[in-house]
């Protein structure tokens, strides 16, 4: 038994399957008992976590290990689609997804596969515009927000006022 639980008198329990995954983690808080259970596909890929109430968070893969949908089912049998139209490029790097609520969010790479751009847009209306722009060492030196207009700097990986 572990004991990571920040308050006295709680714990936690883990129990693992026979190859040694994580099969449940039980807190035991207060006068309470919440466990969450974990499940997994033959190619060792976690397909469904459930949760105390019950709920399901279903996972899909495809035939290179890729994530390509979310699923979340509340009350075991409607499900709600948190993300799916997962696209990846040639390399692997994501370039897209659909979030549950109809956001869409793409991702551009340079040639050294760091992010270059991260855009969150419902059809032509955009919640995140980050620009990023590296240094010889890949170190972040300016992130552009480009919803808010803003700049924020960074030196050193640390950010500094506009």
């Amino acid at each position: 038994m572990d004991d990571d639980a920040p308050n006295a008198g709680d714990y936690a329990d883990y129990a693992h399957d026979s190859w040694n995954r994580l099969a449940t983690e039980t807190r035991h808080i207060s006068t309470n008992t919440y466990t969450i259970s974990y499940q997994y596909d033959v190619a060792n890929r976690l397909t469904k976590l459930t949760y105390p109430d019950n709920m399901q968070i279903l996972y899909s893969y495809d035939d290179l290990n890729r994530i390509t949908e979310i699923k979340r089912y509340i009350d075991g049998m409607n499900d709600e689609i948190l993300m799916d139209n997962v696209q990846y490029d040639t390399e692997s790097l994501l370039t897209q997804f659909d979030y549950g609520n109809d956001l869409r969010a793409s991702f551009s790479y340079d040639s050294r596969d760091r992010p270059l751009t991260i855009d969150v847009k419902d059809g032509e209306t955009s919640f995140l515009d980050l620009d990023y722009t590296y240094d010889g060492n890949s170190n972040i030196t300016q992130i552009v927000n480009g919803w808010r207009d803003t700049i924020a700097k960074v030196v050193n990986n640390r950010k500094l006022a506009p």
